[in-house]
């Protein structure tokens, strides 16, 4: 299931236009119009998050778990009606979905500039270890340093 509040409203709504009309699912739980408002009030709470309104984050973490509930028992329906099916049930369950891809919005270099200007050294001896890994090869540094990284116009 995505992660991304809209990222969910958006596939929750795929799954109630994928589930409207189709014969083989005549009774969903929650109804489809249960579904869809509950999408439809997670897109509002979401919106006044967003807007930064007192206390709409609460609100939001509600209807976000209200709406997860629907997808579980979305989920139980479809597989209910699946077992019930079993010369069909491949059908039933492949219905297409799919999240279309939201453009993520850039952030500015200043929101990581405490990531980046962070001291955190690094050891490779975990990998050694557990992977038995022995490099023998020189180093990125020190390949960088004699100007080999880019021979022949290429990294290696």
């Amino acid at each position: 299931m995505p992660r991304r509040v809209t990222d969910v409203v958006t596939y929750g709504k795929s799954i109630v236009t994928a589930m409207t009309g189709n014969a083989s699912f005549p009774t969903p739980n929650p109804p489809l119009a249960t579904f869809e408002a509950d999408l439809d009030g997670l897109s509002v709470a979401e919106a006044a998050v967003l807007a930064r309104t007192k206390g709409a984050a609460q609100v939001r973490n509600v209807k976000l778990a209200t709406v997860h509930a629907d997808f579980k028992a979305e989920l139980a329906y479809v597989q209910q009606v699946a077992t019930a099916n079993p010369s069909s049930s491949a059908a039933i369950i492949t219905v297409p979905t799919r999240v279309p891809s939201s453009p993520r919005k850039k952030l500015p270099l200043r929101s990581i500039g405490h990531v980046l200007a962070m001291d955190c050294t690094a050891s490779n001896t975990l990998t050694r270890e557990r992977l038995g890994w022995h490099p023998t090869q020189a180093g990125l540094i020190r390949d960088l340093e004699h100007g080999r990284y880019f021979e022949n116009g290429s990294a290696p």
